[in-house]
C-alpha cells in the first residue's frame, strides 16, 4: 500500500543556480518540448526557456534539454550550476562516475559543458518537486523551433514559483 510523504524544492545553496528540467514528449508521435528553469538559493526566478525540439526518446529529449539548458548557464555567466532532473535515467547517467566511457553523444558533450563551470552537480529530484518547469509543458501547444527565453515567469507560472518558496508542500506517494 502506497505511503503518503511531503516533498518539496530544494533550493540550491547560496552562490549556486538551480536548474530545474522537464522534456515532455507526446506520444504516439514522439514529438518533444524542452524547458528549463533557472532560479537562485532563495527560489527567486532568473530566467527560463521553452523549444520544440523534434522527435526523440524521453531520454534524449530530456539530456538534450539539460544541454541547451548548460548553454544558457554559460552565456548568463552562472558559474555554480544544479541541475535538477525528475528524468531518473537521465540523472544516473550523468553523475555516473563511469560516464567517461559513455559513447552517448549527448551524455559526451553534457560533460564537456561541465567542465566550463566552476563547478556542477546532477541531482534527481520527484516529480512533484519539479513542477514550476512541469507547468511549463502548458506552452508545448506551439511548434516554435525557436528558442524562447523568459525573463520573467509566464503568468501561469508564477504561482509554482511561490508555492516552491512559500509552500505548503507537495504530497507524493511511495511504495511502502
Amino acid at each position: 500500500m502506497p505511503q503518503s510523504v511531503t516533498v518539496t524544492w530544494t533550493p540550491p545553496s547560496p552562490n549556486w543556480i538551480a536548474l530545474n528540467t522537464d522534456a515532455s514528449t507526446i506520444q504516439p508521435a514522439g514529438l518533444s518540448f524542452t524547458m528549463g528553469a533557472f532560479r537562485d538559493s532563495l527560489g527567486n526566478w532568473k530566467l527560463g526557456f521553452h523549444q520544440a525540439i523534434g522527435i526523440m526518446s524521453p531520454l534524449n529529449a530530456e539530456l538534450h534539454n539539460i544541454l541547451i539548458g548548460i548553454h544558457i548557464a554559460q552565456n548568463h555567466g552562472f558559474e555554480k550550476l544544479i541541475i535538477q532532473t525528475d528524468n531518473f535515467q537521465a540523472a544516473t547517467l550523468l553523475s555516473s562516475t563511469q560516464t567517461n566511457t559513455n559513447t552517448l553523444p549527448l551524455i559526451l558533450a553534457i560533460m564537456a559543458m561541465r567542465v566550463r563551470f566552476q563547478a556542477t552537480e546532477v541531482l534527481w529530484t520527484p516529480h512533484e518537486c519539479n513542477m514550476v518547469v512541469d507547468g511549463m509543458s502548458c506552452l508545448s501547444s506551439s511548434l516554435n523551433y525557436d528558442l524562447i527565453i523568459f525573463d520573467s515567469p509566464p503568468d501561469r507560472i508564477q504561482r509554482l514559483v511561490h508555492h516552491d518558496i512559500a509552500g505548503p508542500p507537495y504530497q507524493r506517494s511511495v511504495p511502502t
